[in-house]
């Protein structure tokens, strides 16, 4: 929104002559008198200086509002005194130089606060590139010779520039820097001046050894501004604190590039035993066969603990291999270790594993207890729970703007909307005390629009005053823009939920609308629209039917213009004419829903802000099932909100649908720290919620549709969830992923994985059968069972085969239906074939046949005379089954 005394601070912008700055001028231009300084820079230390514009019928974008050389100005608004935080803002795309110069000209205080709010990484294009200012912050530290900012951010900005000035080319060719800011860097001298002070620090802070700070150390030892023995000891200072095993990988070589002998790393012997410990497979394969030869024999047993933690199978022959050539009299640590490997499926890890069993003396018949290993991972299912009331307590406005702001993102969760119904309680009462308990908030550094307007707000920079865009904003946007302009006039928020889940029962509604009666007060448009689409259908009254019809409260358009409708008549409207869940999209896509997304006519007079933008479905629709649940996903990009969207998701009022339920488990494949504990914290709610149910999961949803992937990293996901005892979810997705697997013109990688975890898991499955938890059924494994039947010697055939032959013979019943028809889209995965047979998990076949433009499916059942056809259309077949294809003609 504009600061209404913008235009006065442009006026004195020209007098001054600000419009011609250079950054050859910027320090001599005048700043003019006290009067004038005062009033520049309540017109420009806050509101915005262009606003969202419809040029015509089909385009839309920002128009400046200023009339003048934006960059000029935010040079000119910096000079008159704008805080760090608006300085940064405002100050893209200026000259380098002068802006350095303006910060420099403020001091060190300044331009720390500006470095702080500079160096993030939304401010970077990619994870290695360097950020908007990042040139400007550091010729500011060296110029100011100001204290190294203690910034992960800022260190990677100082790494970029270190490498080019010491025109570091392996650097410099393995990373992009095609946009890098080339208009002012440090020079050679500058880097040089507080190398060692820089690289220590980047090392104490865990800098990334992935990007350029892994190349300037080692080219630091080669410049002659770092010793050897400096960089050795900085280096496995930074192996023993580094969490990324990227960063691990890094620092090896750097050691290897420092010629690090095995006499140095056995010195270290004791320390590294931790560092191998993390089962990095880089770490173990590095270090573990040299420290393992050169070991004391007091040493040894716990050295080769810590490297059988190793997860892959090829380190783990690495290890074995190593171990061979040592003698080991204290056999008590390791002999568990040695038996569970003589039992792996993997034939060369379980021949050195004996073969050590024998070396040591160590009896080679001692299996595990099987019977004590048992865990009870299966679980009888809890009940679905009873979503508790959305509770609102004035008293809670601060502690839960703190929670707020102190996630870095921002949702529109059952927080959210419990902290804008206390904030809008509060300000309703007494706006000073609100303001007072949000002051906070101008210092909070986010991305989030959300958290920007009640910042606004607080400065008293945002009221209404009408828009001429009727349908500006997306949904949630729109109503926190309208919700937020209003926190001092609204008695209570119409579209707050009246339970966690987000949901808002049609009472509650009603009776807000008669508070808004009694009161003389417009409806919202935004408002009311959100809250319509978040009603809760089933909980209808005749008695708030009866309410609605008498409450003719206006609505309020963003213009200011009022509907012709009443608020009371919008909502029996829609009651009768709801909005519907689209159907599931085809293509994968669940994010396009909206491009085919359609308002009812109930909702025929309010602006369509489905499509204005991205908005989230979950927090629109809490009654939808998968349609709503796009952001339920694993996705090779980390966001750090997935957390959060989960923990949400799992507070609806009824159980995951079949694609949330297998994508909210695919979700745990990869994280941010942060997000990944929200995320493993949401599987674990479901389930003691009774949302998460047994055979729910459908696999062809796994990440909204295609073939499956990264199915090794999900098999180490669902490992992990079985061991909170969900055996009972994860076991049939499984062995429905072997079958999708088959499936594929060739195994799917990550198969092994799959059949490992089944065979791992076969004895809790058998114990809980036995205690009647689950029936036999658990144990019909057809994935498994077709596997085994395939000719060949890969490890997933044969664990297969080693399962099926423990797996009782299953009797199909005599009249059994078949099995129930999965689709999917025939172009996906079945080539142009004429002719096809199909084998069944009970032994039935399925002949089928192209005719014409359709599909015959004949179904032969055991036991049955007559075939059961199916008729369906060209587009899809039936899938979960295992396919024996034949061409026509061969």
């Amino acid at each position: 929104m504009k600061n209404p005394k913008l235009d006065e601070a442009i006026a004195i912008f020209k007098k001054l002559g600000w419009e011609s700055v250079t950054a050859e001028n910027i320090l001599q231009l005048p700043i003019g008198t006290a009067e004038e300084k005062r009033i520049a820079l309540a017109g420009l230390k806050s509101g915005d200086w262009s606003e969202w514009t419809k040029f015509d019928e089909h385009s839309f974008g920002f128009k400046d509002i200023t009339g003048v050389d934006g960059k000029a100005l935010a040079l000119f608004s910096i000079r008159m005194g704008v805080d760090a935080r608006r300085a940064v803002n405002m100050a893209y795309g200026v000259d380098s130089t002068a802006l350095m110069l303006l910060i420099a000209e403020r001091g060190a205080k300044y331009a720390a606060d500006f470095i702080s709010h500079a160096c993030v990484s939304r401010r970077r294009m990619w994870e290695h590139s360097d950020s908007v200012f990042g040139n400007v912050a550091v010729i500011l530290v060296d110029r100011l010779d100001m204290e190294l900012p203690r910034s992960v951010e800022y260190m990677k900005d100082w790494a970029i520039y270190a490498a080019v000035v010491m025109d570091i080319k392996p650097a410099l060719s393995s990373h992009d820097i095609r946009f890098l800011r080339k208009e002012l860097l440090p020079t050679l001298e500058q880097i040089q001046r507080r190398f060692v002070e820089h690289v220590e620090l980047g090392v104490a802070i865990g800098a990334p050894a992935t990007g350029f700070f892994g190349y300037v150390l080692p080219a630091g030892v080669a410049c002659g501004w770092l010793s050897r023995s400096q960089a050795v000891e900085l280096v496995f200072a930074a192996l023993d604190a580094a969490v990324r095993p990227g960063d691990r990988k890094v620092w090896l070589g750097v050691l290897d590039e420092l010629s690090i002998s095995d006499t140095e790393l056995c010195e270290r012997l004791e320390s590294l035993i931790s560092l191998l410990a993390t089962s990095d497979p880089a770490v173990i394969t590095r270090l573990a066969p040299v420290l393992i030869a050169n070991a004391n024999d007091e040493q040894l047993p716990e050295l080769l603990v810590a490297a059988f933690s190793a997860t892959s199978k090829k380190v783990k022959q690495l290890v074995l291999r190593a171990a061979l050539g040592r003698d080991l009299e204290n056999i008590d640590i390791v002999a568990p270790w040695l038996a569970i490997f003589a039992n792996d499926a993997d034939k060369t890890i379980s021949t050195l594993a004996k073969r050590l069993m024998v070396q040591w003396g160590i009896d080679n018949e001692a299996q595990p207890d099987e019977d004590a290993a048992i865990q009870a991972l299966w679980q009888p299912t809890p009940p679905v729970w009873q979503v508790p009331l959305l509770n609102i307590d004035e008293g809670d406005l601060e502690t839960l703007a703190a929670e707020l702001v102190s996630r870095k993102v921002f949702i529109h969760d059952s927080l959210a909307e419990h902290f804008l119904a206390v904030a809008n309680a509060v300000a309703y009462k007494d706006a000073a005390i609100a303001r007072k308990s949000l002051s906070g908030f101008r210092k909070i550094r986010t991305d989030s629009r959300f958290i920007d307007l009640i910042s606004d707000w607080v400065n008293g920079e945002i009221g209404y005053k009408g828009d001429t865009a009727k349908e500006r904003y997306a949904l949630l946007l729109a109503r926190d823009y309208a919700v937020v302009s209003h926190l001092e006039l609204l008695p209570c928020i119409l579209s707050t939920p009246s339970t966690v889940d987000l949901s808002i029962k049609l009472t509650d509604l009603a009776s807000r609308l008669a508070i808004y009666k009694e009161k003389g007060i417009a409806a919202l448009e935004a408002d009311l629209q959100l809250a319509m689409m978040r009603l809760d259908l089933q909980s209808v009254q005749p008695a708030d039917i009866k309410a609605l019809k008498a409450l003719a409260v206006p609505i309020l358009l963003q213009s200011g213009e009022k509907m012709a409708c009443t608020a009371g008549q919008a909502v029996l409207r829609y009651i009768d004419d709801p909005v519907k869940e689209p159907p599931l999209p085809k293509d994968g896509c669940w994010w396009n829903w909206r491009k085919k997304f359609v308002l009812p006519k109930s909702l025929s007079d309010f602006p369509d802000r489905i499509k204005q933008g991205y908005d989230m479905a979950f927090p629109i629709f809490p009654h939808w099932g998968d349609a709503a649940m796009a952001n339920v996903r694993w996705d090779s990009e980390v966001y750090h909100d997935k957390g959060l969207i989960l923990r949400q998701v799992v507070r609806r009022a009824s159980p995951l649908p079949a694609g949330a339920s297998i994508n909210i488990l695919a979700a745990q494949r990869s994280h941010t720290p942060t997000a990944a504990a929200d995320s493993a914290l949401a599987v674990s709610e479901a389930w003691e919620r009774g949302l998460l149910r047994p055979n729910a999961a459908d696999v062809s949803l796994l990440d909204w549709g295609g073939e499956p992937s990264n199915l090794a990293a999900l098999a180490t996901a669902l490992d992990g969830i079985v061991q909170s005892g969900l055996l009972s979810v994860v076991w049939p997705i499984l062995d429905a992923l072997i079958v999708r697997s088959l499936a594929a013109p060739r195994l799917l990688v990550g198969t092994v994985e799959l059949t490992g975890l089944i065979a791992k898991y076969l004895p809790e499955v058998q114990a809980a059968i036995d205690k009647g938890l689950v029936d036999a059924e658990a144990l019909r494994l057809t994935g498994i069972r077709t596997l085994a039947g395939r000719s060949g010697s890969s490890q997933a055939v044969s664990i297969a085969k080693e399962l099926a032959a423990k797996l009782p013979q299953i009797k199909i019943p005599a009249q059994a239906e078949p099995a129930s028809l999965i689709m999917e889209p025939f172009d996906k995965i079945w080539p142009a074939q004429s002719k096809a047979q199909a084998i069944i998990d009970d032994g039935s076949t399925l002949t089928i046949s192209l005719e014409k433009k359709l599909f015959l499916f004949k179904l032969v059942l055991p036991n049955i005379a007559e075939p059961a056809s199916l008729v369906l259309t060209p587009f899809y077949i039936i899938k979960g089954w295992y396919y024996d294809l034949e061409r026509e003609g061969q």
